[in-house]
C-alpha cells in the first residue's frame, strides 16, 4: 500500500512538473483539460464539481489528507493556468479553492 501511494504522489508531482513547465513555455490550452483528468485520476474528482458547488462542500466529503493536499496543488496550477491567461477573476478562485482544501487537509494532520 505504501508503494501505491509513494507511485501515486511521484505520478502528482511529474504530472504538475509538466503542466506547469506548458504552462511556463506558454502552452496553456491544454492544462485544463490535463488538470481535470489528473484530479479525476488522483482524488476521483471533477473540477467543474469543485467550480461549481464549492470547494468546502467537496473538502467536506473528503477525509483522506493526500487527496486534499492533491487537490490544492492541482487547484493552485490551475490558478496559475488561469492567470497566465490574462484571467485575474478565474485564478483568484483557483487559489481560494486550493486554500480550502490545504487548510482542511491540514487540519487532518493536527486531528
Amino acid at each position: 500500500m505504501a508503494d501505491y501511494v509513494q507511485r501515486m504522489v511521484e505520478g502528482l508531482a511529474r504530472a504538475l512538473a509538466r503542466i506547469a513547465a506548458g504552462r511556463k513555455a506558454g502552452r496553456i490550452s491544454d492544462a485544463p483539460a490535463e488538470l481535470a483528468e489528473l484530479a479525476v485520476q488522483v482524488a476521483g474528482i471533477d473540477l467543474k464539481l469543485v467550480d461549481v458547488v464549492g470547494a468546502h462542500a467537496i473538502a467536506a466529503q473528503l477525509t483522506d489528507r493526500r487527496q486534499l493536499d492533491a487537490l490544492g496543488a492541482i487547484c493552485e496550477e490551475r490558478a496559475e493556468v488561469e492567470a497566465a491567461a490574462g484571467g485575474a477573476a478565474g485564478a483568484a478562485r483557483w487559489r481560494g479553492h486550493a486554500a480550502v482544501f490545504r487548510e482542511r487537509a491540514g487540519a487532518g494532520r493536527a486531528g
